[in-house]
């Protein structure tokens, strides 16, 4: 019961925080949220939300405007943007299988995920890229658990939408870029050094081209 109070009050300044959030969500789609929370015997939650443009966006986006004729197509098209883009990780445990979301359509739209997980939770890493192709795009993460006090993060192009986080102490700290972050940015720093590349080497061909000139006969 002691325990189930301390969540509690873990939960109020989150719970206001996120109603807080809803009124931006529901009018920017550059703005959404995740909510990680520990429930008992290993269960967690994971909670989405987002405006309903967002997702519109990302479905016009990735498939096309015409992509489905009712709500229950769309639900399926977001559930399988979320299945690609979306993951998570625990410490010594493969990816989790976020499967089977309940999504609950409206001017904020809400997608939860239950499933199994470890008891301790010491690290694990974050993925949320469901909303890439939105400008600017920001996703805030809150974790809920028990005797852990710092719990908002921000995931966005800065780093990947992708973030690892380890306890420490009643916190969570970031714990430098993911494998995968490294990655990606080694492909964008190789990608703009070919193309400096070119653009060099192009300018210095066009610098040795001959310039033909005329001449008047006497």
């Amino acid at each position: 019961m002691q325990w189930i109070n301390g969540l509690a009050k873990k939960l109020i300044p989150c719970i206001l925080a996120i109603i807080s959030y809803s009124f931006v969500f529901a009018h920017s789609p550059s703005n959404s949220s995740s909510l990680l929370i520990e429930g008992e015997n290993g269960m967690w939650m994971l909670q989405i939300r987002s405006a309903l443009t967002a997702l519109e966006q990302e479905v016009h986006t990735r498939f096309s405007a015409d992509s489905y004729k009712t709500p229950e197509e769309f639900k399926n098209l977001v559930a399988e943007i979320l299945q690609k883009d979306l993951s998570l990780s625990f410490e010594n445990s493969p990816h989790i299988a976020l499967k089977k979301p309940q999504i609950k359509l409206g001017h904020e739209t809400l997608v939860v995920y239950q499933f199994k997980g470890p008891e301790q939770l010491d690290s694990f890493i974050f993925r949320n890229e469901s909303f890439r192709n939105i400008a600017n795009s920001k996703n805030v993460l809150f974790v809920v658990k028990k005797g852990i006090d710092k719990n908002q993060f921000t995931l966005n192009r800065h780093n990947n939408f992708e973030i690892r986080l380890v306890a420490d102490g009643n916190n969570y700290r970031i714990f430098g870029p993911t494998q995968e972050s490294k990655i990606k940015y080694a492909w964008f720093v190789a990608g703009l050094t070919v193309i400096l590349l070119i653009i060099v080497v192009l300018g210095y061909k066009k610098k040795l081209k001959p310039t033909n000139y005329t001449t008047n006969g006497s």
